[in-house]
């Protein structure tokens, strides 16, 4: 009976170190994915803050240019200049949304690396028990 009992207590104490453990990983996981989000965000912000002043600076210069012909111009170069910014922030979205998938593919195969552990220490646990009945007997 206090044998039976020692077994149950160890078998609690293993389960609970390894429900810590998950739980670490997990944590671990989430703030590394947490910080790749405030990094993404924090980029992003200043982006558009680039953004924000090449349109002022592109406004100003086109206000103030005095030719039709250095004009149309200018305004050329600033198409040109917002296609090529739109197509690098295109390959930005399409690398973070490829690097997010990574992620997400790497998260799940973590949890099912975790289930598997999970069902092996069951499963030791469960033939460790029978043997011990065994020996009773």
């Amino acid at each position: 009976q206090q044998e039976q009992e020692h077994l149950e207590q160890e078998q609690h104490k293993h389960e609970q170190l390894h429900k810590q453990e998950l739980l670490r990983q997990q944590d671990m996981f989430d703030q590394q994915l947490q910080q790749r989000v405030t990094d993404q965000q924090r980029k992003e912000q200043e982006e558009q803050k680039q953004q924000k002043e090449q349109d002022e600076q592109q406004q100003f210069e086109h206000v103030t240019l005095q030719s039709e012909h250095r004009s149309q111009r200018r305004q050329h170069m600033v198409q040109e200049n917002l296609q090529q910014c739109r197509q690098r922030q295109q390959q930005e979205l399409e690398r973070l949304k490829q690097e997010n998938w990574q992620l997400e593919q790497e998260q799940k195969e973590q949890e099912q690396e975790l289930q598997v552990q999970d069902q092996q220490h069951k499963e030791e646990w469960c033939r460790a028990s029978e043997q011990q009945q065994q020996q009773q007997q």
